[in-house]
């Protein structure tokens, strides 16, 4: 099949959401399947928003055998107001293609509605970037083919429904009615849609997996020798930012210290504003302790997580989280939050353990219980690797993406 995938953001970009649309768009070129990727020229997630951030200037090349087709993104002067004024002209699909967060690429909606060359299905995604889903229902519609959307809903704290807010404007939740199917990540994912009106038979449950290839070989005396490291190691890898939980993990950090347990924090990841100023006003003993690395290779990540021993990310903005199937594969045991999809994915008191987004203190003492009971991050750590193994490799979720897209072709056709 000739696969077009539509996404504000891929490679080089490594978020979460790229490494899944990658993972699929690689796995699917490596099926024998043809494989098209239409996309920004922001090589990171800031290039969406600031023009002055990193962009990819090559337009067309070749990546893990899928095609990558890149557009300008635009960036009129008071952006607020010339979005806005794009939005309510009379014309159809200008709400979803000026629609907040106010991203979208002009070309590419060009090429969208101009497009006549074949292809025999449409991925899109994700919220809440409504232009790219609506730029591959323009191509789906125009040629009478599926489209498949994966939204990446964001949920949040089962509280605090904030973030979901910002997924799930009236345009948002519409644009998702074009699909002729959703790719979700976990069941928590799909009864959010279905109170949207989305019905679970038009849902399939795919999720993210890992490459063991690109994990393999992990030293870990290389890493503690690398940072001068003498204690167990509790990590992060994400973006290091509030919603991220990262400033969060350095206060429960002081609560452990404070106990007399020794450990070292490692921050791996690109460094927010908010979280670089709340880090730079921290005191001297605290910053000692703490080692930002910002991103690392593959090599370098399969190191730390030869050599730590707690993986933590308390992020209530996660639709999935890769770092957490990593980890386990490395046989450590995982720390996650109340929020989003996470309880489907983290068994608590079994293979890691959740905590309340922003609970500093019940972070610090499930870190505390962690580093000094290595009979339990042993124990824990091996029930992670087990699940790794046995659900999440890429080749079992690829086979899930095939039969889902298959399902949803027969039916078109």
């Amino acid at each position: 099949m000739r696969f077009l995938i539509v996404t504000p953001l891929y490679w080089p970009d490594s978020s979460g959401a790229t490494r899944l649309l990658q993972g699929y768009a690689e796995g699917l070129a490596a099926k024998g399947h043809t494989v098209e990727v239409w996309t920004t020229e922001a090589a990171e997630n800031r290039a969406l928003y600031f023009a002055s951030a990193a962009r990819v200037s090559v337009r067309q090349t070749m990546h893990g055998g899928v095609g990558i087709r890149r557009f300008r993104l635009w960036h009129p002067a008071h952006k607020a107001q010339s979005f806005g004024k794009a939005f309510r002209l009379p014309m159809p699909g200008s709400g979803y293609a000026f629609d907040e967060p106010h991203v979208t690429s002009l070309g590419l909606l060009r090429a969208a509605f101009l497009w006549r060359g074949r292809f025999d299905m449409v991925l899109a995604g994700y919220l809440p970037f409504t232009a790219f889903i609506y730029a591959g229902s323009l191509v789906a519609k125009r040629h009478g083919i599926p489209l498949a959307v994966l939204p990446l809903l964001h949920l949040g704290e089962p509280s605090d429904h904030t973030l979901l807010a910002s997924f799930g404007r009236p345009l948002q939740r519409r644009v998702l009615h074009m699909a002729d199917i959703l790719l979700a990540n976990t069941d928590v994912e799909v009864a959010a849609l279905r109170q949207w009106g989305i019905e679970p038979r038009r849902v399939a449950v795919v999720g993210a997996g890992i490459d063991p290839s690109t994990l393999q070989d992990g030293v870990a005396h290389r890493f503690r020798r690398q940072y001068g490291l003498r204690h167990p190691i509790v990590f992060q890898v994400s973006t290091q930012t509030h919603d991220k939980g990262s400033h969060h993990l350095v206060e429960a950090m002081k609560q452990v210290w404070a106990t007399g347990t020794e450990a070292h924090l490692i921050l791996v990841g690109r460094v927010l504003p908010d979280f670089d100023e709340y880090f730079s006003q921290q005191p001297r003993e605290v910053l000692e302790r703490v080692v930002c690395t910002g991103h690392l290779g593959e090599q370098a990540k399969a190191d730390l997580l030869a050599a730590g021993d707690v993986m933590v990310m308390l992020s209530r903005a996660e639709s999935f989280g890769i770092s957490y199937l990593e980890a386990w594969w490395y046989g450590k045991p995982v720390v996650g939050s109340y929020a989003g999809s996470l309880p489907a994915l983290i068994w608590d008191g079994v293979d890691g353990f959740l905590v309340p987004f922003a609970d500093v203190h019940m972070l610090a003492e499930t870190l505390v219980r962690l580093l000094t009971r290595p009979d339990l991050r042993v124990h824990m750590g091996e029930a992670g690797r087990s699940k790794a193994r046995s659900s999440f490799l890429w080749p079992q979720r690829l086979d899930r993406l095939e039969r889902a897209l298959y399902t949803v072709d027969g039916r078109k056709r």
